[in-house]
């Protein structure tokens, strides 16, 4: 009997030494789902990109986020949050990035998150690499008035649930036999969601065609952010 209890000390030593280095989860604790960088990817100088942060309390206590700082005006939050987390809830902390006037760089600005965190403040981090934008292409907040036509280039289903005011729609597989009956002296402004699409078509026949062909950077992703007025829907 001695001797099995003599036996049993170690054991609780080791058990000991073991709950003195387990970090403690008592506190609230701020996590980033994903990490702390998000790399909104390319983009054309004028385009706005979207992007999130999921923020998670993965500690024992109460998380409540008190702030944020952001580095650069060209940075903004879509709804600067301040909520309160019971621990292992999340929420999702959207941004919107404008890359205007910085054509030619790899950008990378930073929001800087106070919370009661035991590890806070918590620093993340947004990426866009962005390329400067071609002559036939335009940015959405320089056009509001004074344009000949929107054309949007997107499917009959999209035009019919969302759409610019005003613009008509001619869907990309049509525009070659569209254009010719465009009067010359015309500009056109064309839109697909993204923008892509409209930079694929003016490339194509801007050449040729009489109507001056221009596309809308960031298509009717973009037009949305900046003029959620000028929708019909």
């Amino acid at each position: 009997m001695i001797k099995d209890s003599y036996a049993f000390v170690p054991f609780m030593i080791i058990l000991v030494l073991f709950a003195a280095n387990v970090p403690s989860a008592a506190g609230p604790k701020l996590a980033f789902l994903g990490g702390p960088q998000v790399d909104l990817g390319d983009a054309t100088e004028g385009q706005l990109k979207t992007g999130k942060f999921t923020i998670k309390n993965v500690g024992g206590k109460v998380l409540k986020i008190k702030n944020y700082i952001v580095t650069c005006g060209c940075l903004e939050l879509v709804e600067r949050r301040q909520p309160t987390l019971s621990p292992g809830e999340s929420f999702d902390l959207e941004l919107v990035f404008d890359t205007s006037g910085l054509a030619g760089k790899e950008a990378r600005k930073s929001i800087i998150v106070f919370s009661n965190a035991d590890n806070a403040p918590n620093r993340l981090h947004v990426t866009v690499e962005v390329s400067e934008r071609k002559a036939y292409q335009v940015d959405s907040h320089e056009m509001t008035e004074g344009f000949d036509l929107f054309v949007d280039v997107r499917s009959p289903e999209a035009f019919e649930a969302a759409r610019v005011i005003g613009s008509v729609n001619v869907p990309a597989d049509e525009f070659s036999d569209w254009l010719p009956t465009v009067p010359a002296g015309v500009t056109l402004y064309l839109y697909s969601e993204s923008g892509k699409k409209s930079d694929r078509l003016v490339e194509k026949f801007a050449k040729n065609s009489n109507p001056e062909l221009k596309s809308l950077i960031g298509g009717f992703v973009q037009w949305k952010l900046r003029h959620e007025s000028y929708i019909a829907q």
